[in-house]
């Protein structure tokens, strides 16, 4: 894909500020692209900040798909 043609977030998204910052923060150059510097930057953004990331394995997730096998891809268009 090329990203730098391609990637815009339209204004009829109505995204939050953290989630467009956090889109265009990963979906640019590997030099510049948060997490470089390792994941704790990715961890502090603002979009993960009302994230309990010690007690994220605890959580029960808001969807859990169906599956029928360990290969099954029946949730993927």
């Amino acid at each position: 894909m090329h990203w730098k043609k391609t990637f815009s977030i339209p204004a009829e998204a109505k995204l939050s500020a953290a989630s467009t910052d956090i889109l265009k923060r990963l979906i640019c150059d590997a030099d510049t692209r948060l997490g470089r510097n390792g994941f704790e930057e990715i961890k502090a953004h603002p979009f993960f900040a009302e994230t309990d990331w010690d007690k994220l394995r605890d959580l029960t997730p808001p969807y859990i798909p169906q599956v029928t096998s360990e290969i099954s891809n029946e949730n993927f268009d």
